[in-house]
């Protein structure tokens, strides 16, 4: 069965205000050792004190009251040193 134009855009809708609830909500530092255990999140940049979080598409950081969202901006800034960081490393990893 496929979907017309009005489900889809319902769906979208749906998944974008799932998104902006997760997003609000601090997830105890708990739930995000499950959900790096589970592999549902990662630490792309290594394991270190105020290693930032990725997660559910978005990049979270450490605050006392547990894990928070960082905003769309902040995780922007972050996907590109990602980018970066891949590359320095794979041309090490080449140069050997």
């Amino acid at each position: 069965m496929e979907l017309d134009q009005e489900q889809a855009d319902a769906l979208k809708a749906l998944a974008r205000a799932s998104a902006t609830r997760l997003a609000a909500r601090v997830i105890t530092s708990q739930e995000m050792g499950q959900l790096r255990d589970s592999g549902q999140a990662a630490l792309p940049f290594g394991e270190f004190d105020g290693s930032s979080v990725r997660y559910a598409d978005r990049w979270w950081r450490f605050a006392p009251q547990g894990w928070e969202a960082l905003d769309d901006s902040a995780g922007t800034r972050l996907d590109t040193d990602l980018e970066r960081w891949q590359a320095a490393v794979a041309a090490i990893s080449e140069a050997r």
